[in-house]
């Protein structure tokens, strides 16, 4: 039976950017949930104003809504760094995704949604970590933003108002390409579950993290992309060179359980294709070699990281330091470590608006 599937970060920058015939079969009959990756704006982006100048800005072409509707998209997740990139556009985003028939989540005013699935009701709920750089601005809708303890008690509350329904926590957090979770938000994760959540979902790193089965849940740590195309578009570099981002994961829910879908980007062709063992792929072994720490206690996992994890980014330079913990005493070490991250985004503007320092290609 087909369920609800759960891919990666979406944007669409300009017509027919990526090839997804190769696809189409494997997604026959499926409802999908997106991060949208940036607003669907209604004029060229050029022709839009930009919140912050010094960062990349992403958005989609408005042809982005019949794609969705040809891959079978049910809704989007908005909770993330890019969706208020462009001054104005969460609004007329989510009007449209409304006008295709498309349910969003994951902003501050609609913070979760309940959609059904081939027979089964669903509560999604969106959330950002302060990490990825969200931003709120004034006048305009903006991405919930993740809140550990205050999330907890949601899930709980939702999970005892409505026993039956299955409840996903999707979250944008993390560090882009680092192959393995930070030890707060694995923690976190796993509380969820405990809390009421079947599933969490997270997005951001750009590649794949490791899965675990936890109790009666399941944990993707990152998906990594779905629709991403790799280029320039109107000024702004989309993609990466990492070869690591090219494979993506999809988490499928149905009423027998979890399966997991992959897929490539062709990046010469900028086509999506469903890889197999002829292309020397296992998807399997590639879910062990990214899950080393499958089973490891909160404290296990910290010890761990902190001798191999923290070295498994992609190009070895980590963006920051490592988020230890959102409870007891380490709540104090993380809210001191948003506040370094919150000084560090200003003083790198300010050298950027001085020309002092020109951010380098991931």
């Amino acid at each position: 039976m087909s369920g609800l599937l759960f891919v990666g970060d979406t944007v669409w920058p300009a017509p027919d950017c990526i090839d997804f015939e190769a696809i189409l079969p494997a997604l026959a009959g499926k409802q999908l949930v997106v991060n949208l990756e940036g607003p669907i704006l209604e004029r060229p982006p050029g022709e839009c104003q930009v919140n912050n100048r010094f960062k990349t800005s992403l958005s989609s072409h408005p042809q982005i809504l019949q794609v969705m509707q040809r891959l079978g998209v049910v809704a989007c997740d908005l909770a993330n760094n890019h969706i208020n990139d462009y001054t104005g556009s969460v609004d007329p985003t989510i009007r449209q995704l409304t006008h295709s028939g498309i349910e969003h989540f994951g902003t501050d005013e609609r913070p979760w949604v309940e959609i059904e699935a081939n027979g089964t009701r669903y509560i999604l709920i969106g959330a950002c970590s302060p990490l990825p750089e969200r931003k709120a601005f004034s006048g305009d809708t903006n991405p919930n933003l993740f809140r550990p303890r205050e999330l907890l008690r949601q899930v709980a509350s939702l999970r005892a108002a409505d026993p039956d329904a299955r409840i996903v926590c999707v979250v944008h957090w993390g560090y882009e390409l680092m192959l393995y979770p930070e030890p707060a938000d694995r923690e976190w994760a796993h509380r969820a579950i405990e809390a009421g959540a079947d599933c969490v979902i997270g997005h951001h790193p750009h590649v794949v993290q490791g899965v675990e089965s936890v109790g009666r849940g399941f944990v993707a740590y990152s998906l990594g992309n779905f629709l991403m195309p790799h280029g320039v578009f109107n000024g702004a570099r989309v993609g990466f060179v990492a070869p690591e981002v090219l494979t993506q994961l999809g988490v499928e829910l149905h009423a027998d359980g979890i399966h997991l879908h992959w897929f490539r980007y062709d990046k010469a062709a900028s086509r999506l294709v469903v890889p197999c063992a002829k292309d020397g792929f296992d998807g399997d072994a590639l879910i062990r070699k990214l899950t080393p720490f499958a089973g490891m206690s909160a404290e296990e996992y910290r010890g761990w990281f902190s001798r191999v994890g923290v070295k498994g980014h992609l190009t070895q330079r980590r963006g920051g330091p490592v988020y230890g913990g959102y409870f007891g005493l380490r709540a104090i070490a993380t809210a001191a470590t948003d506040r370094y991250m919150l000084l560090k985004r200003q003083l790198r503007k300010a050298l950027m608006s001085l020309g002092l320092h020109t951010p380098r290609a991931s």
